[in-house]
């Protein structure tokens, strides 16, 4: 049997057989291509990039068909949270509303002065069909990271994978934690 497939496969392809073998393949390499293509995960537009994040936006609203360029505004001083995962439920429920462009004026709670100042510097591009999308934060993990911590979070919006958010918190100076990156 082996020999067999050997000498078919030393044999040079006929046109006809050329021509069939394209046709049978042809779909085939297309199915697979679609079938990667809508298993792909996807990501909201500030947490596609894997570096270290110090910046978030605020959105603004604009016309449904036009994609919506958000600014962070200045807030109030920080008020620290008693645990790392009280300070990250309160910043992630800003900053995903902000990744999604859902929040006019979005509020990010526990977040450092330093991490509230670099979000000035930055605009986001919120498309209108990221806007629709129902983000939701399913669990959160801490674990000591130094001297402070790195609270791992999984986020779902609908799609078919869920994404990692990972913030880093310190410790404030009046007791309790603040978030200081996002990553």
């Amino acid at each position: 049997m082996r020999r067999c497939v050997r000498d078919l496969g030393r044999q040079p392809i006929a046109d006809r057989d050329r021509q069939r073998l394209f046709w049978l393949l042809a779909p085939a390499v297309v199915a697979i291509a679609l079938l990667l293509l809508a298993t792909r995960p996807t990501r909201p537009a500030g947490v596609a990039r894997q570096q270290t994040i110090q910046t978030t936006t605020s959105a603004r609203a604009t016309a449904p068909t036009q994609p919506t360029v958000t600014r962070p505004t200045a807030g109030p001083a920080p008020a620290a949270s008693a645990t790392p995962l009280q300070a990250a439920r309160a910043f992630l429920q800003g900053y995903v509303a902000l990744l999604y462009g859902q929040a006019r004026r979005p509020q990010l709670a526990d977040a450092t002065p330093q991490l509230s100042h670099a979000l000035l510097d930055q605009a986001l591009v919120v498309p209108p069909a990221q806007r629709r999308l129902h983000p939701l934060v399913l669990s959160r993990t801490a674990s000591r990271a130094g001297s402070g911590w790195r609270v791992q979070a999984a986020v779902a919006d609908g799609g078919v994978a869920h994404y990692p958010i990972a913030l880093d918190l310190t410790h404030a100076a009046g007791g309790g934690w603040l978030v200081s990156g996002v990553s």
